[in-house]
C-alpha cells in the first residue's frame, strides 16, 4: 500500500515537471496548460504579445521595441508600464502560482523572449517544420508530409487580430500553405490522378481566388477529366473575380486556354516555357557610343567634358551608359605619356522620385564611392576646412580624420561657396590620381541643390580629367520645366554636349529580337515593331509576355513565330503599364509578396532591410528575390537590389491599396530605425517620408525637422523650407500648435538667411498668431524676437525695437533668463544703430550680467564685443579696448574662430580710429587669415574695408581704393546692402583723393541713394559727409552744404542723448570731429545771419 502511494506521488511529480503549454494560432487563438484551456487573458494585446513572442521565438526582443510595437500610441512611460503589466499577466497565466518565473518567458537585460527549451507546442512551428521536412524528402513520402502540413493549417493566423505583424505573418503563412497545395496538385496531376489534384486546387482557390494560375490549373484538370462545361464555368468565375478584385481581364495565356477548351483544340499543357535572359540585349547606338568614347579620351587628356543624354521612358539611356562603361577597357585612350595607363574612377549617383532624399544625395553617393580610391595620406591633401565640410555628410571621412572639428556657421551665400569649394576640391583631388567619370542618372528627379552644384562643376571642369554624364527623361524636360531651364542656362554646345537617344529602327529591333531570343523571329518582327515602335523597354516586356503566354513560340526549325490562332487583342495591351502589371501577375505567388515592400522601399534596397521588415529567413528571401530577378522585375548590383526599371516600381507601388502602402511605410520606417539606431542623417528625409505615409505624425515631424536642419547645414535652403513646411503641416494635422508655430519659425529663419524678408515676416506672423491664440507665451516671445530680426535686417529699427521690448517682457514674465539676455543684447544693438548710446550701454550691461550669471560664455563674448564697439562709437577707446581684449581671450578659449575674427576686426577699427595703424593692420591681417581659413567671405569683406581705411589714413589712396573695391565686390555678391553702401561711399572718397571726380560722384551718389531709400547703417553721417566732400569738389556748394548739415545734425542729435562724457563722442571720434570742423568752417564762411 505504501509502495503504491509512493509510486503515485512519483508519477504526480513527473507529470508536474512535464507540464506543457499548447498554443494554436492558425484559425484562432487557443492556449492550454496541462490540458486545461486558458481564457482569462489580460487583453487582446496580451494575447497578441504572447503570439508574437512565440512566432519570433528565435530572437530576443528589447523591451523598448515591444512597448513601441504594441503601445506605440501611448507615451514611453505608459507604454513601458503596459508592457510590464501584460508580461506579468502572461506569466501568471502560463506558469501558474506554483511555477518558477522564467519557465516560459525569460526577461533579462532589458529584453524579453519565449523560452525555446520549455515544454510547449505551437501549431505554426509544427506546420513550418512539416513543410521543411517535405522539401528535404523526395518520392511518395514528400506528398504525405505535405498533406500532414496542410492538415495543420486550420485557417489564417490569428483571425480578428489586426496588428501589423499579424497581417504580415498571415500573408507569409498563407503563401506557404498555398505553395504546399500547389505542389500537391502538381504531384497528383503528374500521377494523372486528376480528381485528387482538382481537390487541392479547389482548396487553394478557396483561400486565394484571385490567383489566375490556380484557375488555369482547374480549367485544365476539368478538361482532362472530360468536364468541358466545368472548365468553361471556371473561366467565367475567373473573369468575374479578376474584374471585381483587380479590375483586370484574364492574362492572354488564360484566354488562350479558354479558346482551346471552347473549340476542343489540344491544350498544349506540357509545353515548356523557355527561360529568357534576365538582361535585355544591347544593339545599335554606335553613334552615341562613339561620341561618349571621344569625350572620354578628351577628358583623359585634361580637357574636362560634360554630356547630358535625354530620351523617353524605356529608350535605354541608363543601358547606354552602362554599356559604355563596360566597353571602356576595349577603347583605350590615345597615348598620353607617363601615367596614361592608370585606370579611371567611375562614380555613380542617381536621383530618386520618392521625395525623401536630402539635397545633394546623388553627389554624396558618388563621393562615398570615390573615397575608396583615396588613401588617408591623399585625403589629407584636402584643406582641413574642406574635409570638415564634407565630413558632415560623409561619415567615412570623419572616421579617417576623427580630430576634425566642425566649421563655423557662415551666412548662406558664403557657406554655399565653401561647400561647393569642398565638393569641387574632392573631385579635383580624385582626378589628380586618375581620370574621373561622374555618372548621374535620372536628373529629371534631381533636387535644386544638386542641379545648382552640377552646373558649378560643369563650369569648372575644363582643366580636369573629368567626364560628367547625366541622363534625363525628355518628357520631363519640356519648355519651361525646371530641368530645361537649367540646361538652357548652362548652354548646350558650350558648357556641355547634348545627346538625344532615339528608339530602335526596324533593323535594330530585328537584331535585338534575334539576340534576345537566340534565334530568328522575322515573322513576328513587323507586328512587334508596330506595337512598340522600337522602344526597348516596351519591346522587352511585350516579347516576354508573348513568350510566357505561348503566343510567341518556336517552330520545329527553332524559329520564333506568332501562333496566329492563339493571338488575340488581349496580347496587345494599351500601354507599357499594362504589360508590367501582366508580368507581375505571372510571378510565383511566393515571390509576389516581396514586391509591395520592395516598391515602397524605393529605387534600390538591401536585403537586411527587407529581412527586418518581413522577419523571414535570409535563404527564403534570397530564393524569392532570385525568382523576381529571373522574371525580369529586379536586378542585383553591388549587393543591392533594384527594379529593372523605375516605371516597374512605380506601377507596383501605385497598385498597392492605401492600407497596404500605409502598412509597408510604417514597417520600413521602423526597420530603418532598428537597423540604424543612430538614424544616420542621410536617412532623415526617407524616414520622414515613410512615417508621413504611415500617418505616424510625431515621428514624421521629428525626422522632417531633422532633414530641414541638415538641408540648412549644407545651404540647400529651398529643400530646408520644404521639409520644415511638411513638419508644420504634420503638426497642424495632430493639432500640435506649439510644433506648428516652431516650424513656421524655422521656415521664417530659412527665408531670412537668403534675404527673403517678406516671406519670413509672413511665416513669423503666422507663428505669432498661433501662439497668441493658444496662449503660448514662450512661443509668442520667440516669434516676436524673430519678427524683430526681420525688421532689423530691413533697417526698420523702431519696429525691431518694439518687438524686442515685447520679447523681453515675456521672458521676464516667464523667468526665462537666457531669453532675457538675448533680448537685452538685441535691444542694445538697436539703440546702438539708432545712435542712442547710453540706452544701448545700459542694455548691454544688463545682458552681460545675465550671461555671466548663467555661465553662457559664447553669449558673454558677443556682448563684450558689442560693448567694445559701442564704446568706440562714444570715443571711449581705452574702455573699448578692455572689452575687446576680454572678448578676444574668451573667444579664443572657446575655440570660436568666427567670434575671434569679429573681435580682431573691431580691434582693427579701434586702432584705425586712434591712429595706431601698424597695430590696426596686424589685427586685421590676423582676422583676414582666419576668414580665409574658414572661407567666411563676409568677414573678408570687412577686413578689406578696414584695411582700406588703414591705407587711406597712411595717404595711400591707390591702396585704399584697391581694398575698398575688393570689399565692395564681396558685399555686392553676398547681397549685403548696408556694407555695400558704406564701402561704395568710402570708394567715392578714395576716388576723390585721386582726383577722379566722375568716379567719385558715381560711387558716392549710389551710396546716398541707398541711404535715402531706407537702407540703414550705424554711421549714416559718414556717408552724408563723404557726399558733401564729393559735391563740394564738383563745385555744387549749396547742395553739398545740405548734406553737410544733415551729417552735422545726425551727430548732434546723437550727442544730445549722451548724458555722460559727451565730449569724448564729439572730440575723440574722427568722423565726428571732421563733420563738426567742416560745419563750423562753413558757418564762419557764411558770416553772421
Amino acid at each position: 500500500m505504501c509502495y503504491n502511494i509512493f509510486l503515485k506521488e512519483k508519477c504526480r511529480r513527473v507529470r508536474l515537471s512535464e507540464l506543457m503549454v499548447r498554443v494554436q494560432l492558425l484559425g484562432g487563438f487557443q492556449v492550454e496548460r496541462d490540458g486545461v484551456a486558458l481564457t482569462a487573458f489580460h487583453s487582446q494585446k496580451a494575447q497578441s504579445l504572447l503570439a508574437y513572442l512565440l512566432v519570433y521565438r528565435d530572437r530576443t526582443h528589447p523591451r523598448a521595441v515591444l512597448a513601441n510595437l504594441f503601445w506605440g500610441e501611448s507615451d514611453e512611460t505608459r507604454a513601458q508600464a503596459n508592457l510590464r503589466n501584460a508580461l506579468y499577466s502572461l506569466r501568471q497565466m502560463l506558469e501558474g502560482p506554483q511555477r518558477r518565473f522564467g519557465t516560459f518567458l525569460i526577461t533579462e537585460g532589458g529584453a524579453v523572449r519565449f523560452n525555446p527549451h520549455s515544454h510547449y507546442s505551437l501549431d505554426v512551428q509544427e506546420f513550418e517544420e512539416k513543410l521543411e521536412a517535405a522539401q528535404e524528402t523526395p518520392g511518395p513520402q514528400h506528398a504525405a508530409l505535405l498533406e500532414e502540413a496542410v492538415g495543420l493549417y486550420h485557417g489564417d493566423l490569428l483571425p480578428g487580430f489586426y496588428d501589423d505583424w499579424v497581417l504580415i505573418e498571415q500573408e507569409h503563412l498563407r503563401e506557404l500553405y498555398l505553395h504546399a497545395l500547389k505542389e500537391l496538385a502538381a504531384h497528383y496531376t503528374e500521377q494523372k490522378d486528376y480528381a485528387h489534384a482538382l481537390e487541392w486546387v479547389r482548396r487553394a482557390l478557396a483561400v486565394s481566388p484571385w490567383q489566375e494560375d490556380l484557375h488555369r490549373a482547374a480549367m485544365q484538370l476539368y478538361a482532362f477529366i472530360g468536364d468541358r462545361a466545368a472548365a468553361l464555368s471556371q473561366y467565367a468565375e475567373c473573369t468575374n473575380i479578376l474584374q471585381r478584385e483587380l479590375n483586370a481581364a484574364p492574362l492572354p495565356e488564360t484566354q488562350m486556354l479558354y479558346e482551346r477548351i471552347l473549340h476542343n483544340r489540344p491544350l498544349g499543357g506540357g509545353a515548356h516555357t523557355p527561360r529568357l535572359p534576365t538582361r535585355a540585349p544591347f544593339v545599335g547606338r554606335e553613334h552615341e557610343l562613339h561620341t561618349l568614347t571621344n569625350l572620354w579620351h578628351q577628358a583623359q587628356q585634361g580637357h574636362g567634358q560634360a554630356v547630358f543624354i535625354g530620351g523617353e521612358v524605356g529608350v535605354g539611356k541608363t543601358t547606354l551608359v552602362q554599356r559604355f562603361l563596360e566597353d571602356l577597357p576595349r577603347h583605350p585612350p590615345p597615348p598620353l605619356g607617363e601615367g596614361s595607363g592608370e585606370r579611371s574612377s567611375v562614380l555613380h549617383g542617381a536621383s530618386s522620385p520618392a521625395g525623401g532624399d536630402l539635397p545633394y544625395q546623388p553627389l554624396l553617393h558618388a563621393i562615398r564611392a570615390g573615397l575608396k580610391a583615396l588613401s588617408k595620406e591623399k585625403l589629407a591633401q584636402l584643406p582641413a576646412v574642406w574635409r570638415s565640410e564634407l565630413a558632415q555628410f560623409v561619415p567615412e571621412l570623419q572616421e579617417k580624420f576623427p580630430d576634425l572639428t566642425p566649421n563655423p556657421r557662415l551666412p548662406p551665400a558664403q557657406g554655399k561657396a565653401r561647400w561647393f569649394a569642398a565638393l569641387t576640391g574632392f573631385f579635383e583631388l580624385l582626378a589628380r590620381e586618375r581620370p574621373v567619370m561622374l555618372f548621374l542618372d535620372d536628373l529629371h528627379w534631381a533636387d535644386d541643390a544638386t542641379l545648382e552644384y552640377l552646373g558649378h562643376l560643369v563650369g569648372a571642369k575644363h582643366t580636369l580629367p573629368l567626364l560628367v554624364i547625366g541622363t534625363y527623361r525628355t518628357e520631363e524636360a519640356g519648355a519651361g520645366s525646371r530641368l530645361r531651364t537649367w540646361l538652357d542656362r548652362l548652354g548646350p554646345g558650350r558648357a556641355y554636349h547634348a545627346l538625344t537617344l532615339p528608339r530602335l529602327s526596324p533593323a535594330e529591333t530585328g537584331l535585338w529580337l534575334q539576340s534576345w531570343l537566340q534565334s530568328t523571329a522575322s515573322q513576328a518582327l513587323p507586328v512587334l515593331y508596330h506595337q512598340t515602335e522600337g522602344n526597348p523597354l516596351f519591346l522587352t516586356e511585350l516579347a516576354r509576355s508573348l513568350v510566357q503566354s505561348g503566343a510567341l513560340a518556336q517552330d520545329q526549325a527553332g524559329c520564333w513565330k506568332l501562333v496566329v490562332e492563339d493571338v488575340s487583342a488581349a496580347h496587345w495591351p494599351e500601354d507599357l503599364r499594362e504589360l508590367i502589371r501582366a508580368s507581375v501577375r505571372r510571378v510565383p505567388a511566393r515571390a509576389q509578396g516581396l514586391l509591395g515592400p520592395a516598391a515602397v522601399l524605393g529605387r534600390s534596397f538591401e536585403l537586411p532591410v527587407l529581412r527586418e521588415v518581413l522577419h523571414q529567413p535570409t535563404e527564403k528571401l534570397l530564393d524569392r528575390l532570385d525568382a523576381l530577378c529571373h522574371a525580369g522585375l529586379l536586378v542585383e548590383r553591388d549587393g543591392r537590389y533594384q527594379f529593372h526599371h523605375e516605371l516597374t516600381r512605380q506601377v507596383i507601388y501605385d497598385d498597392l491599396s492605401t492600407d497596404r502602402k500605409k502598412l509597408w511605410h510604417k514597417k520600413i520606417g521602423q526597420a530603418l530605425e532598428t537597423i540604424y539606431p543612430q538614424a544616420p542623417d542621410e536617412l532623415a528625409g526617407d524616414l520622414a517620408r515613410h512615417f508621413e505615409q504611415a500617418a505616424l505624425w510625431k515621428k514624421a515631424i521629428r525626422y522632417a525637422e531633422r532633414a530641414g536642419t541638415l538641408a540648412q547645414d549644407i545651404y540647400a535652403h529651398r529643400a530646408a523650407i520644404q521639409f520644415f513646411t511638411k513638419a508644420a503641416a504634420f503638426s497642424q494635422t495632430i493639432k500640435d500648435h506649439q510644433g506648428q508655430a516652431q516650424n513656421l519659425n524655422n521656415i521664417g529663419r530659412t527665408h531670412v538667411s537668403v534675404g527673403e524678408y517678406p516671406d519670413a515676416l509672413r511665416c513669423y506672423s503666422q507663428a505669432l498668431q498661433i501662439c497668441q491664440q493658444n496662449k503660448d507665451r514662450e512661443g509668442e516671445g520667440r516669434s516676436l524676437n524673430n519678427i524683430g530680426v526681420v525688421h532689423q535686417e530691413q533697417g526698420k529699427y523702431e519696429e525691431a525695437l518694439h518687438c524686442y521690448h515685447q520679447t523681453l517682457t515675456i521672458c521676464q514674465e516667464l523667468k526665462i533668463r537666457r531669453g532675457e539676455g538675448i533680448s537685452l543684447n538685441n535691444i542694445g544693438n538697436i539703440y546702438h544703430l539708432l545712435g542712442q548710446y547710453e540706452e544701448a550701454l545700459a542694455h548691454y550691461q544688463q545682458a552681460l550680467e545675465i550671461r555671466r550669471e548663467l555661465g553662457e560664455r559664447r553669449g558673454e563674448g558677443i556682448t563684450l564685443d558689442n560693448l567694445g564697439g559701442l564704446l568706440q562709437s562714444l570715443g571711449r577707446y581705452s574702455e573699448a579696448l578692455s572689452f575687446h581684449e576680454q572678448a578676444l581671450k574668451l573667444r579664443q578659449e572657446l575655440g570660436d574662430r568666427t567670434g575671434a575674427a569679429d573681435t580682431l576686426e573691431n580691434l582693427g577699427m579701434l586702432f584705425v580710429s586712434t591712429g595706431k595703424l601698424q597695430e590696426a593692420r596686424a589685427s586685421l591681417e590676423q582676422a583676414l587669415e582666419i576668414r580665409h581659413q574658414i572661407e567666411e567671405r563676409r568677414g573678408q569683406g570687412y577686413c578689406f574695408y578696414m584695411l582700406g581705411h588703414c591705407c587711406r589714413d597712411q595717404g595711400d589712396s591707390h591702396g585704399a581704393l584697391k581694398h575698398y573695391q575688393a570689399a565692395r565686390a564681396l558685399f555686392g555678391e553676398l547681397g549685403l546692402k548696408a556694407e555695400y553702401m558704406l564701402t561704395r561711399s568710402a570708394e567715392g572718397r578714395a576716388h576723390l583723393k585721386l582726383k577722379a571726380l566722375p568716379q567719385a560722384l558715381s560711387c558716392s551718389t549710389e551710396a546716398v541713394k541707398l541711404l535715402e531709400g531706407g537702407q540703414g547703417c550705424a554711421t549714416p553721417h559718414e556717408i552724408l559727409f563723404n557726399h558733401f566732400q564729393v559735391l563740394a569738389a564738383h563745385g555744387q556748394e549749396d547742395k553739398a552744404r545740405t548734406y553737410l548739415q544733415r551729417a552735422y545734425q545726425t551727430v548732434m542729435e546723437r550727442a544730445e542723448k549722451i548724458r555722460e562724457r559727451q565730449e569724448d563722442f564729439l572730440t575723440n571720434v574722427p568722423i565726428n570731429c571732421q563733420i563738426i570742423q567742416a560745419w563750423e568752417a562753413t558757418q564762419r564762411d557764411a558770416g553772421p545771419g
